[in-house]
């Protein structure tokens, strides 16, 4: 991806992200700018990623031997920062509001979150 296009995805993700936050004290956005720049980062870095793994498959081979992508690696590990970032930013926001915002961020991952509920659920 050129660079100036990954600058503006990562800047419209950090829009929608302040846009979600709106209602977070000024004093509480100011000590988690780091945070939402770091979220906006990882989110248009995992879509790279995806593709990666995706165009690539999530083994290769390497020296005749087949191997993990190091790209899935670094998914997997990032998506779980990641998750951990966005905690941490709806954690800012009144209880009240953190479900709307939750849907806001990534209304994919909150499907996933109410299929794998559904299915707990049940047990």
């Amino acid at each position: 991806m050129d660079k100036d296009v990954k600058n503006n995805k990562i800047n419209d993700e950090y829009v929608k992200l302040r846009k979600t936050l709106k209602n977070v004290t000024p004093d509480k956005i100011q000590m988690a700018e780091g945070l939402i720049g770091n979220a906006a980062f990882m989110n248009v870095t995992l879509d790279e990623l995806k593709d990666e793994i995706n165009s690539r498959g999530a083994l290769t081979t390497y020296n005749k031997n087949l191997v993990e992508n190091p790209a899935t690696k670094s998914y997997n590990t990032m998506i779980n920062r990641y998750s951990a970032v966005m905690a941490q930013l709806l954690n800012l926001l009144p209880k009240d509001e953190q479900p709307i915002a939750a849907k806001q961020v990534d209304p994919k991952e909150e499907k996933l979150k109410k299929f794998i509920k559904k299915g707990t659920d049940k047990k």
